[in-house]
């Protein structure tokens, strides 16, 4: 199944996919937004540009796993992006995806300047990869 997988933040938000054999997550661009119907527009014209057959965005949750003001952001924008595409919408926890893109970035020796162009779309790979992970692992069970 191809899927899309997206990093939303406030003004950048970071697209990766997956081949349809759900192996790898590879990161596509991060595009910036101006508000949460701009966002649920902008993943609605990429998840169907790519023939995306599932849509996964990371919620952004508390490091104790309640939501916050980013989560509920998060939600709504989703709701509207439901009113955009009939494609199926999953949501992870992406609590730390940003950190560990940091650090890959970092150790890679990626200077801070650059590093701020490709984060989202890197943290966007990191969530659509771990929602791969969880897949495989669930079929295994």
């Amino acid at each position: 199944m191809k899927m899309l997988g997206v990093d939303y933040g406030d003004v950048r938000m970071g697209f990766a996919v997956c081949d349809k054999f759900e192996m790898m997550a590879s990161g596509l661009e991060t595009v910036r937004v101006t508000g949460l119907r701009d966002a649920a527009a902008k993943i609605a014209e990429k998840a169907a540009s790519q023939n995306a057959e599932r849509i996964v965005i990371g919620l952004p949750k508390r490091t104790d796993g309640s939501e916050g003001d980013r989560a509920e952001k998060t939600r709504v924008m989703i709701g509207f992006l439901s009113e955009l595409t009939d494609i199926d919408i999953d949501t992870i926890d992406e609590r730390f995806s940003t950190v560990q893109a940091h650090n890959m970035l970092s150790e890679a020796g990626v200077r801070s300047s650059k590093r701020k162009k490709v984060i989202d779309t890197l943290s966007a790979e990191l969530i659509l990869q771990s929602y791969i992970d969880r897949r495989k692992n669930m079929k295994n069970d």
